[in-house]
């Protein structure tokens, strides 16, 4: 399982170089949606499993995680995700096969919202502020027409419901990325929200609110020690 952020893949080559053979499968648990084209080069022979992984957490400071939901993860139809889906058992609701193009992207879609957070350094209350919220709605939309481009049916009210999720979490809630800037680390921007912009250029569609969010959480991440 590689759980680094998308941005540390690299760091994670020597691993994947010493682990991987033809047998096996490196099961990816990242944030964006090109899993397989970042980590395929790097794992040789081994199977590339996509996996959208949703389990809110935040570190307290203390040493201590705070889990404010249970584990979901999806995973696209055939044998390493029904695998996938029995070795972790009891300890996570796992979805094999269905839409799991539309999850992928409604989960990148959360993400890019999120993204607002840190521009901000607040938490979830900050989409308390009505501009805000329609600033949020505009990438959520432009994130779903970019999806629509890639041949993923995900419609305008499916990124409307994403924003109502986001708005609806606790206002203390907070986001990794949120997490990343307050400590100064470098920031997952790109696969988060970069990547948006990126593929909405290959198909002519405009991203101008995501776009802005990007280069800004990349300014941000320049500054990082």
């Amino acid at each position: 399982m590689l759980a680094v952020k998308a941005h540390q893949t690299e760091g994670a080559a020597g691993w994947l170089t010493a682990l991987c053979g033809r047998e096996t499968t490196v099961a990816v648990l990242q944030n964006g949606i090109d899993h397989v084209e970042r980590v395929a080069p790097l794992a040789g022979e081994a199977e590339v499993l996509p996996v959208v992984n949703w389990c809110p957490v935040e570190l307290d400071g203390g040493g201590r995680v705070r889990q404010r939901a249970a584990l979901k993860l999806a995973v696209p139809d055939g044998p390493a995700g029904t695998a996938l889906a029995r070795l972790l058992g009891a300890g996570a609701e796992v979805t094999v096969g269905g839409d799991y193009a539309r999850e992928a992207w409604r989960k990148l879609c959360a993400n890019a919202v999120a993204g607002v957070m840190a521009v901000a350094s607040r938490p979830a209350a900050v989409f308390g502020l009505e501009d805000v919220r329609e600033v949020s709605r505009s990438l959520a939309r432009e994130c779903a027409a970019v999806a629509r481009a890639e041949g993923v049916s995900m419609t305008d009210e499916d990124a409307d419901e994403v924003v109502a999720w986001v708005v609806a979490l606790p206002p203390d809630s907070g986001s990794s990325i949120l997490a990343d800037r307050r400590a100064g680390r470098a920031l997952e921007w790109e696969a988060r929200n970069g990547v948006i912009g990126r593929l909405g250029r290959r198909h002519g569609v405009p991203t101008p609110v995501s776009d802005t969010v990007a280069a800004l959480l990349h300014a941000i991440s320049e500054t990082a020690e």
